[in-house]
This record gives structure tokens, C-alpha cells and sequence, in this order.
């Protein structure tokens, strides 16, 4: 069974693979760019619920982490390094970044820690505003050389398209096998019985350590292929309205899941589009957002991801009630 699985695991992953480079040629740009914007958002989404749903950790700065490695890719473009050189570098920011709040984390939980990780997301803000130096400010920084592909003859919107849809398709099969390994049940021994888990020799400094880096480093890569879409980067892109969003968004999708993460992408790109070519207008879109949000938890508290595990059910009690009558 455990061969099988994984051959259909391989299986499902080339399809995907092969659905992606298909679509890289026959999609105009506008759907391109969308695309990117969305793996880039499905990897973001795996980091946050990571973090969020597997250990338990409520970040409210994910928009800032994402932010550390696009700043820093920028940059490093800018200054001549290599493509791969500068995505190393926007994945170690990011990951220093993310383990800046382990720290905390490990004497602060639940709401205590959101408003320290929402201090470091304004805080974030802060300085991408104000080192103008670095971050250009408010104006942002430019990265020109990115609308030029690396490939030759290829444009720039179907290469950053390829490379985030193999990149999505790759990190959602990595980490759904880490959470079901060895790994994800060290997290959840730690989320659900810290006491035991200590007693057992499980370190939560080592642990919350590897975590936080692991987040971030998947954050940075999602950062790269945001400043690869745009060849831009500034601080309106992360703000504290977007780590909102973002955590709101696994919420709704399904907290510690992967799928979950997948649909949360899904919500935070797709539903503002979707409200775009409706015609709803830029005031009437977040309240719309909101009362989707509300809506869905109401209705689904363990996310969009349990529906069809919850008609199924409905459906057999269903039978079962004809059935005895």
C-alpha cells in the first residue's frame, strides 16, 4: 500500500508538472502573472500553516517575513548577483526573519505571542518606509534586469510562471510527507502534550528553532517569485492587512492542512479577482471579504477543506433515516 501510495504521489506530481508546462504556452500574460501570484501564495500559505496549524504557533508577521526575502532578493539582483545566488539570500533573510520570533515563542503563547509578532510586523513596516537607503521607501525598489528572462527566447511571465508552478507542485508534496513523518508527530506531540514530549528528551528551543527557519526559508521562496511576477518590490505589499488576510485565510481554508493551505491561496488571490470581474467596487470588496469569512466559519469551523467530509456525513445519515424508515 505504502508503494502504491507513493507511486501515485510520483504519478499525480508529473501530471501536475505537465499540466503546468502545457499551460505556460497557451496562457496569455494577465493569466500568467495571476498564476504566479497564486503558487507564489499556495507556498506562502504552506509556511504559514506550518506554523499556525502544525505547531501551534499564532503568527500575525507573515506578510513581513515574506518581506525580509523580497527586499533582500531585490537588492541582491540589483547589486549583479546571479538569479540563484539572490534567492539563497531572500531564503536566509526570510528564515532569520522567522526564527527572530522562536525566541519569543517559547515563553509566550496564543494571544501574548500574536501581539509580539504583531509588533514585529509594524515594526517591519517601519523600517521599509523609512531606510530609504535600502528599501527605497515608500517609492520601492525597481528591479529591471527580472523582466528579461534567464532563458533565451523565453518572455519573463511564462518563465516566472513555470518555475513557481513546479516550486508549488514540489513543496506541497515535500511538506505533506513531513507532516505525516516523523516530524509532523514531534509537533504535534509538542502542541498537544508539551509536558510529555519534554519528558521524552524532545527539546522545544531545537524544535521551535528548526520550525520557525523551515517557515521562513519556504516563505523566501515564495518572495522570490512575488518580486520575480512584478520585478518590484515595496511596503504596501506587506503590510499587516496582508499577514491578516493570510492568517484568516488558512482559517477558512482548513487549519493544519495542506489542502487547506492550497484553498487559502485560493481565497486571498482569487476571491479579490473574482469580486474584480464581478464589478464590485474597491470599498465594497473587503466588506464582502469579511462577510465571507464570517459565513464560512459559521458554517464550516474546521475550514472549506472538511465540506466534503461533512455532506458525506449528512448524505449516510441521510440513507440511514430512509433506511429505518
Amino acid at each position: 500500500m505504502n508503494i502504491l501510495s507513493r507511486w501515485s504521489s510520483v504519478a499525480l506530481t508529473v501530471a501536475a508538472v505537465v499540466v503546468i508546462a502545457i499551460l505556460t504556452t497557451v496562457l496569455p500574460g494577465f493569466r500568467l502573472s495571476l498564476g504566479t501570484q497564486l503558487f507564489a501564495y499556495i507556498i506562502i500559505c504552506l509556511s504559514a500553516n506550518l506554523l499556525f496549524g502544525y505547531a501551534d504557533e499564532i503568527v500575525l508577521a507573515q506578510a513581513a517575513i515574506v518581506g525580509f526575502g523580497s527586499y533582500g532578493f531585490a537588492v541582491a539582483v540589483n547589486a549583479g548577483a546571479p538569479l540563484v545566488m539572490a534567492a539563497l539570500v531572500a531564503i536566509a533573510l526570510s528564515s532569520v526573519g522567522s526564527v527572530l520570533l522562536a525566541f519569543p515563542a517559547l515563553r509566550l503563547q496564543g494571544l501574548f505571542l500574536a501581539i509580539i509578532t504583531l509588533a514585529f510586523q509594524f515594526a517591519f513596516s517601519g523600517i521599509a518606509e523609512g531606510w530609504r537607503a535600502v528599501t527605497g521607501g515608500l517609492n520601492g525598489i525597481a528591479v529591471n534586469s527580472l523582466f528579461t528572462a534567464p532563458v533565451p527566447g523565453m518572455e519573463a511571465e511564462r518563465f516566472w510562471f513555470l518555475v513557481a508552478g513546479i516550486l508549488a507542485v514540489l513543496l506541497v508534496l515535500a511538506l505533506r510527507r513531513l507532516v505525516r513523518g516523523p516530524f509532523g508527530r514531534g509537533l504535534a506531540a509538542l502542541r498537544d502534550a508539551p509536558e510529555a514530549a519534554a519528558a521524552l528528551g524532545m527539546r522545544a528551543l531545537h524544535w521551535k528553532l528548526v520550525t520557525f527557519a523551515l517557515a521562513g526559508g519556504i516563505s523566501g521562496i515564495g518572495a522570490v517569485l512575488l518580486v520575480g511576477r512584478t520585478a518590484y518590490v515595496s511596503p504596501g505589499s506587506y503590510t499587516v492587512q496582508q499577514s491578516m488576510l493570510i492568517t484568516v485565510a488558512i482559517i477558512v481554508g482548513g487549519v493544519a492542512s495542506i489542502t487547506g493551505s492550497v484553498l487559502a491561496a485560493i481565497i486571498v488571490v482569487g476571491l479579490p479577482e473574482l469580486l474584480f470581474a464581478l464589478g464590485a467596487s474597491a470599498e465594497l470588496t473587503p466588506v464582502i471579504i469579511a462577510l465571507t469569512i464570517v459565513v464560512c466559519l459559521r458554517f464550516l469551523p474546521r475550514g472549506i477543506v472538511s465540506l466534503p467530509g461533512l455532506v458525506g456525513r449528512r448524505l449516510r445519515r441521510a440513507r440511514a433515516k430512509e433506511a429505518s424508515s
